[in-house]
């Protein structure tokens, strides 16, 4: 369900579509967790998805932010291999709209 569509009936806004993913994944979390338990406050798990006048926005949090507040070692492996995946999928996504 999307942030407009909650937001509607609980709170009577009217906002243009607007989704938030949640896309964990669960090996690259359970890394990161083990060298920070704090890390869950960080991890790099969400992707908003909104409308821009005729366009598609997708955007993500630089997973490198996890990694300079981190104070255990795995956080920069976990946040470089996170940052990777992510650029492929916005890559691709660009390109695919192209």
């Amino acid at each position: 369900m999307g942030v407009a569509v909650t937001l509607k009936p609980k709170l009577g806004l009217e906002r243009p579509p607007y989704r938030i993913l949640g896309l964990c994944n669960q090996r690259m979390a359970a890394r990161a967790l083990a060298g920070d338990k704090w890390m869950g406050l960080l991890l790099p798990c969400n992707v908003a998805i909104c409308a821009a006048g005729d366009c598609t926005v997708v955007a993500v949090t630089d997973p490198g932010v996890m990694s300079r507040l981190s104070s255990g070692p795995e956080g920069a492996g976990v946040a470089a291999e996170a940052r990777a995946r992510l650029t492929r999928v916005i890559e691709r996504l660009a390109s695919e709209s192209a």
